[in-house]
């Protein structure tokens, strides 16, 4: 039972990582974002039971959390320059 929890940790943890990472994708950043921070915190009390280290759920918890970040800003972005480009299309 301990190495089937040992193995469950860390592989939430893998998947908080690389959904942190990911989520550093325009759009669909936000979704992955999300995701990578639940699956962060479910690894953060799995490792806490069974005595695993937290690192890297919580570099999935940071990922996630700039990704978003990131993510958001870039779509704002995209949107403020299709918004003007509409705009000013009628001036050509």
């Amino acid at each position: 039972m301990e190495q089937q929890s040992k193995g469950k940790a860390i592989g939430l943890s893998i998947a908080a990582l690389v959904l942190g990472v990911s989520s550093f994708s325009p759009y669909v950043g936000w979704v992955l974002g999300i995701v990578g921070l639940i699956l962060a915190g479910k690894a953060k009390k799995e490792c806490a039971v069974v005595g695993f280290s937290k690192g890297m759920a919580k570099g999935g918890t940071i990922a996630a959390i700039i990704g978003m970040i990131f993510s958001a800003v870039i779509t704002i972005v995209m949107i403020v320059v299709i918004v003007a480009g509409n705009a000013f299309a009628n001036l050509y």
